[in-house]
Formats: structure tokens, C-alpha cells, sequence
């Protein structure tokens, strides 16, 4: 064969593998199109878009996505143009109605974003698939870049928990900080048809990123990144990145008080007054712009309706702060009057989780405690001092927000409250009575397991993990009582308890010194160190017995302003809770109860206005 044989067929061979390649491209090319829709909805609930696309001189109409949702419909061959006018990113297409009708998911890049730069946005996999890295780039580019001034680390497989990367922001799917129970996908996110797959439950180390309109908490976040509960490679291709555009778009909103706050008002602040127009907060001790953010907003739009006084706040950071009386409202962030902060605290406050559980200060007793549904007390107002026990903030993020303005309109209802009894007592018995019904509220229906009597042993047991939940439980069904009574106290060391010991089907509680403050004078008395016994059952009543003193006050003996001589009292059908409590199995409550009882007191009926006659308190107390 002569070489120019041989190049002629080597040129045909070259030919026809062009030509089969153009062909199959020209095939793909042709399906493409074929598959096109018709038209994209875009969801928009802004009317600036619809004036972006009317300037720009594009045919748009207003519609409804199958599902209801408003937004802008364009033609299939005016979508590029479109989403410039919108200045946006295309980052994904949703199938709604076949061919008909496609959603053009869309991000809006910051205005301040650099150019699109891949080496800035590491994506690690396993899977041989070179397009993903691609696209996941300039999602998070389009979306976060300009808004969060790292470098980016995406992890597409699951199970990633570490964050070890300094200087870069992570996004980890199919990931949770700690293992926890796992839970079947909502069927629908961020209005994103989604298949059903198993993903993680929040585990309240970290703030949540929460799907609006479900309320199902996708991922949570901390200031080193994004963990994403789905799974990124059991999704179709669109979807992933639909789900990564819109969870990281909600990101930014959970993230940025200045958005967030927003929906904290809107959500929380039904029936709350409007806050005056030029009241003052001034604020100290907060670490950085967003913690006084969410504060300060907090405390404008919550407390600053009941409250008339110009309000400081400062996070006292773990120290305690002496109530004061200057003209003004004082807010202190962890602490309180007295003491220290030993006190465990629970999962979750006020409906919200707790993201920060450091321990909490106890109530010092010179004001008016606030408690939660299992007895926690969170915060207590002293005049015009509010102590709230614990910071509550770790990322400034909506969540704790939405704490802090639950919390905040408790305490206005108490002022409230306070100022329309001015002047006469500032704890009553019913003030009693409300907080006890609220703690019971929370017990209906707790009954032992086996529907019998509890026994000594497992009563000890269930006494100590409500008094200490972070300490390990140890199995106590063979000990005894006296036994049990020494390992309490070790374990009881909440507000004023020296000893908690269980005997003969009953608790008893060896207390501190308390005491209890004459509304009327404002003077702190001392009543004495107390034995309380409280019975598991209705057989016997609940006694206070003062270990140090007692009081001979208008012939009769007391040992507290509403104790009787025989250690029973005086304080309405508050008896029969003590019993309700322990059938309940809300022991911590109970011991918590026991001791507020003794520190309260009614000056409007004849035992309680006795309290001038205790011997008043000298030097510093806690």
C-alpha cells in the first residue's frame, strides 16, 4: 500500500469519527431542545422584579405555580434576558407541569461579590462526576460570596462533623455536628419537591436553618460553617441544587439580625403595644455588633412597651451585680443579685431550644422569680433590675432572638402586673398559684410505669436526674436510704440545698439559710434554715420546720411568716400541689417550690404581715 493510500484512509477514518461525533452531539443537541419548556415561572413575591422586567422592555405575565405560589412567568426564549434584568444567577430548573411550565430557581449575587474564582470554593467528593463540582461552585459563589468573607469548603458526601479548615466557611451535606435519631425528609422544602429519605434531627449544639413554610429545621450552622441534614447524592441533579441555592439563602436570613428581627416581630410580637419612639437602651459587655443587635431589638420591641424608664443592659458575664435604683431600667445578662451559677438548665426555654447550656445562677430571693413548665427559674426582677440567669447568646442568630423576645414579654406582663398592685404585696398567693398551674401544665398524664406505687429507690433515682440532668445516672434500685441521702448531697447543689434525703416515703430537704424581703419597707429579713418534708402521697401534709428559730407573733409560734407552730401552711389550697407534683414525678419543682414558699409572703392577711417581726438581715447575703 503507498503512503498515500494510507493517508487517504487514515483522513476518511478521521472523517467518519467527526462526523459520528457531530452526529451524536447534534443528537443531544436536538433532545435539548426538544425538552424545553415552554415558559419558566419565577417565585417572586417582590414588586421590584416585576419593575426590573417592565424597564428592561421584556413580555412577562403574573401567575401561579401549580402549588399556588405567586410569581413572574416568562417565555422560554426570554429567560436569559430576563434574569439579567434581575440582575441574578440561574442556578437550577424544577419541572412543575411537564413541558408547559419550569421554575428557574435563581440566586441574586451581592453587589460586592468578586469575580467568580473556583480556587476559592474547594468541593470534595468521591463520585466521578465532573460536572457536579461546577455547578456547586457557582451556587455558593452566586449566593454567599460577598455576604460571607471566607474562602468556602463544600462536602458532598455524608458524614463529615468536623470543621477543621481555619479561614474557609463549610458546608457539609448529609452531616450533623453529633449523632442523633434520625427522621423521614418532609415530601416538600423550600418549595422543592423532595424524595423521602432519612436525615439527621437537630441537635441543638448549633442555630437552625428552618424551612419557613413547614417548619422542618434543614441543617444548622455556627460561625465555622453549614451542616445540612440531606443527603446530597439521593436527590436528582436539579434538585440538589435548587435545595443548596434556597438552604443557603435562608442561611443568610437566620444569620443577619438586620433580616431575621423582621420575622421575630412580626411572628412574636401579636398584642404587644408599640415601643416609644425615642426611648433610650443604652448597653455594655456584648461581645460583637450582632449580639447588640438582636439585643438591643429585643429589648425595643418586647420590654420597652411596659417599661417607662430609660433601659441599660450589659452582659455581666458570669459576675453578680448588686440591684440598683437610679431612675433607669437595668437588663443584666448572666447573673444575679447573689450567689453562683450551679444550676443545670434545661433542653429547651420558653418553646425554644437552648443552644448555650453553661450553668445558671439561682434566684437570689430579694425579687419576684420567672419560671419555666419544669420549675427552671430563667430570670427574676428585683425592683427594676431584671437578672436573666444565663447569656442565651451563642450566634446571635434568630432562634435565640425569638427566646429573647418570649422572654422579654414575660417580664413586661410582670410589670404589668407589679404596677397595677403597687403599693400592696409584690408575690401573692396567686402569683403562686399561676406559676405552680404553669409547671403542672406541662405533667398531664406522667404516671409511674407500671401504674403502681414508686418505690423509695426509684423515686431517689428520678429526685436526682431532675435535680442534676448533666450528671451520669447510676442505677440505685439496691440502695438504701441512708445511702442514697449521702450521694444527694453531693448531687443537690442547686439554689440553697444543702441535702436531699428520701425516708420513709417522704423527700426531705435540708436548706440554707433563706430569706424574705417586707414590700413594704423593702427590708431583707432572716427566717432560718429549714428541714421540708414533702410526702409522695396525699397521707400527710407538707411541713416546713426552721432549724433555726422560731417567732412568737400575736400568741401564736411560727416558723415562717405563713407557717404554723406544727410546721403546716397557711397558704390556701397550695397544699395539695406538693402531692400533684410528686405523683407527677416533678420532684426538682417540688424542692423549688418548697423553698420560694418560704421566701414569699401575702402582707395583705394577718400571718404574712407578721414579717416585720423576724429579725432583718446584716451585711451581704446570699
Amino acid at each position: 500500500m503507498t503512503w498515500q493510500m494510507i493517508i487517504y484512509l487514515s483522513a476518511a477514518a478521521a472523517g467518519a469519527s467527526l462526523l459520528g461525533f457531530g452526529g451524536w452531539k447534534g443528537w443531544q443537541l436536538l433532545k435539548a431542545y426538544l425538552a424545553r419548556p415552554k415558559k419558566y415561572f419565577i417565585r417572586t413575591h417582590e414588586e421590584a422584579h416585576a419593575k426590573a422586567l417592565r424597564d428592561a422592555g421584556l413580555d412577562f405575565e403574573t401567575g401561579q405555580a401549580p402549588d399556588g405560589s405567586q410569581g413572574l412567568i416568562v417565555k422560554y426564549d426570554r429567560l436569559n434576558d430576563s434574569v439579567a434584568a434581575l440582575s441574578a444567577s440561574h442556578t437550577a430548573s424544577l419541572m412543575l407541569d411537564g413541558n408547559k411550565l419550569h421554575e428557574a430557581v435563581l440566586a441574586f449575587p451581592h453587589e460586592n461579590a468578586n469575580a467568580f474564582n473556583p480556587t476559592r470554593i474547594g468541593v470534595w467528593f468521591a463520585r466521578r462526576d465532573k460536572k457536579v463540582a461546577a455547578r456547586v461552585q457557582k451556587v455558593v459563589h452566586n449566593v454567599l460570596a460577598g455576604r460571607i468573607n471566607l474562602n468556602f469548603a463544600v462536602s458532598l458526601d455524608p458524614g463529615v462533623r468536623t470543621m477543621r479548615e481555619r479561614g474557609y466557611f463549610h458546608i457539609c451535606f448529609g452531616s450533623t455536628p453529633k449523632t442523633t435519631e434520625k427522621q423521614t425528609l418532609p415530601a416538600r422544602l423550600f418549595d422543592i419537591e423532595l424524595e423521602p429519605q432519612q436525615v439527621w434531627r437537630f441537635t441543638g449544639l448549633s442555630a437552625p436553618v428552618t424551612d419557613p413554610a413547614s417548619g422542618h429545621i434543614v441543617g444548622e450552622f455556627s460561625k465555622e460553617g453549614l451542616h445540612i441534614y440531606a443527603d446530597f447524592w439521593q436527590m436528582g441533579e436539579e434538585q440538589r441544587l435548587a435545595l443548596l441555592t434556597r438552604v443557603l439563602q435562608r442561611l443568610l436570613v437566620e444569620r443577619d439580625p438586620a433580616a431575621f428581627l423582621k420575622e421575630v416581630v412580626e411572628e412574636e410580637g401579636e398584642g404587644i403595644p408599640k415601643p416609644a419612639a425615642r426611648q433610650s437602651i443604652a448597653d455594655e459587655g456584648f461581645a460583637d455588633a450582632e449580639e447588640r443587635a438582636v439585643v438591643r431589638a429585643t429589648l425595643h420591641a418586647f420590654l420597652s412597651p411596659f417599661v417607662r424608664e430609660e433601659i441599660h443592659v450589659k452582659n455581666c458575664q458570669g459576675i453578680t451585680q448588686p440591684p440598683l435604683d437610679d431612675g433607669m431600667f437595668h437588663v443584666f445578662f448572666n447573673s444575679s443579685a447573689g450567689g453562683r451559677p450551679n444550676e443545670p438548665v434545661p433542653a429547651k426555654m420558653l418553646g425554644c431550644d437552648l443552644i448555650r447550656r453553661d450553668k445558671a445562677f439561682g434566684p437570689s430571693g430579694l425579687g419576684v422569680p420567672l419560671f419555666e413548665k419544669d420549675g427552671f427559674v430563667y430570670a427574676e426582677l428585683v425592683g427594676s433590675n431584671l437578672y436573666i440567669h444565663q447569656h442565651l447568646l451563642t450566634h446571635s442568630s434568630k432562634s435565640e432572638a425569638k427566646l429573647l423576645a418570649r422572654l422579654f414579654v414575660k417580664v413586661g406582663q410582670l410589670i404589668e402586673k407589679q404596677q397595677s398592685r403597687r403599693g400592696g404585696p409584690r408575690f401573692t398567693e396567686q402569683d403562686l398559684q399561676d406559676e405552680l398551674a404553669l409547671i403542672l401544665s406541662s405533667t398531664t398524664g406522667a404516671t409511674s410505669k407500671k401504674g403502681e406505687p414508686v418505690s423509695d429507690a426509684e423515686l431517689s433515682k428520678a429526685l436526682r436526674d431532675s435535680l442534676n440532668a448533666d450528671l451520669e445516672v447510676y442505677r440505685l434500685e439496691h440502695s438504701g436510704s441512708e445511702e442514697l441521702g449521702r450521694e444527694f448531697d453531693e448531687l443537690c447543689r442547686v439554689y440553697k440545698v444543702l441535702s436531699v434525703q428520701v425516708k420513709q416515703r417522704t423527700i426531705v430537704v435540708t436548706t440554707d439559710m433563706l430569706y424574705c424581703v417586707d414590700p413594704r419597707s423593702g427590708k431583707r429579713h432572716e427566717i432560718g434554715e429549714f428541714k421540708i418534708t414533702i410526702p409522695m402521697d396525699n397521707s400527710t401534709q407538707v411541713t416546713w420546720m426552721n432549724q433555726t428559730r422560731t417567732m412568737r407573733i400575736d400568741g401564736r409560734t411560727m416558723h415562717a411568716p405563713h407557717v404554723s407552730a406544727h410546721g403546716h401552711a397557711c397558704f390556701g389550697n397550695t397544699q395539695d400541689l406538693f402531692p400533684m407534683l410528686i405523683k407527677k414525678r416533678e420532684f426538682a419543682s417540688a424542692v423549688q417550690v418548697a423553698i420560694a414558699f418560704v421566701e414569699s409572703v401575702n402582707v395583705s392577711d394577718n400571718w404574712g404581715r407578721g414579717i416585720s417581726q423576724w429579725p432583718e438581715a446584716i451585711g451581704n447575703v446570699t
